[in-house]
């Protein structure tokens, strides 16, 4: 499922593979915090769901420090 999922985000954000250390994490991540049967992964972690927002692997981000 990994795998599929890393090549999912890399394909949608028309990355070429020399990425793929980056889209792997945030693949994990994204998938660890969305609920699917019930409660996520993080929820049953950590007792909440997560707080933050989940950013889809590839989006524009505008950070001003």
């Amino acid at each position: 499922m990994i795998i599929g999922g890393t090549t999912t985000c890399l394909l949608e954000a028309g990355l070429p593979p020399c990425f793929w250390t980056y889209a792997m994490p945030i693949f994990c991540f994204n998938f660890n915090v969305q609920k699917t049967v019930g409660t996520s992964p993080w929820e049953k972690t950590h007792g909440h769901a997560f707080p933050g927002t989940t950013l889809p692997f590839g989006c524009l981000v505008v950070y001003k420090p």
